[in-house]
């Protein structure tokens, strides 16, 4: 909810308390898990323009978090296989999930790449007895089905997108760059084995 980079919602006072109790349970369940402020510094830049006041307030992502955000984005590999491909997941096949900040500079390329995917989902939510959720969950991917490989990128609201790949173990990963790291066999969570390299 803080990533979300929606104004309007911030304005409103039912919305910050919401997002101070959230804040509260997380201090109080996962502390390790929140931002250290200490490490805060200030954006004075919108795009290419310099701006007097700082426009934002950038924090280094700790552990726990990049942590947490893998383990998000693997059950979401998982989910849109299954909701995509109407298969499960098989243990053998290979699984990459990462984080991915939109509003980081020097980032538009990938931007770019992840609207060129084919196929766009919205999530609709009506629950109206509780609140319209709207379409704060959306995803785009895009899905080969003779490789059986499938590329997913899912953002919530206008924050954090949580990007991954679904492939099978025939298909050789780079060796050096962002997509060198971070990938699993086809089964997540506690038990889950780090692909080993051929």
């Amino acid at each position: 909810m803080l990533l979300d980079f929606d104004e309007s919602k911030m304005a409103r006072k039912e919305h910050r308390e919401r997002i101070m109790e959230l804040r509260r349970g997380i201090a109080n369940n996962y502390p390790e898990a929140l931002p250290d402020l200490e490490n805060a510094y200030p954006i004075n830049a919108a795009g290419p323009i310099a701006t007097p006041r700082p426009v934002a307030m950038a924090l280094p992502a700790n552990h726990s978090f990049k942590d947490a955000t893998k383990a998000m984005g693997r059950k979401l590999a998982h989910a849109l296989y299954l909701r995509e491909t109407g298969k499960v997941l098989a243990a053998r096949q290979q699984v990459f999930a990462a984080a991915h900040q939109p509003q980081r500079m020097g980032t538009q390329n990938l931007n770019s790449f992840f609207m060129s995917l084919p196929e766009l989902v919205v999530g609709k939510r009506p629950n109206m007895s509780i609140k319209d959720y709207g379409d704060r969950f959306r995803y785009v991917f895009g899905y080969k089905e003779q490789e059986d490989f499938l590329q997913y990128a899912a953002q919530f609201g206008h924050g954090i997108i949580l990007w991954g790949i679904v492939c099978s173990p025939e298909i050789n990963r780079p060796s050096s760059g962002v997509l060198s790291s971070n990938w699993v066999n086809g089964a997540c969570g506690a038990g889950a084995r780090k692909v080993v390299a051929a």
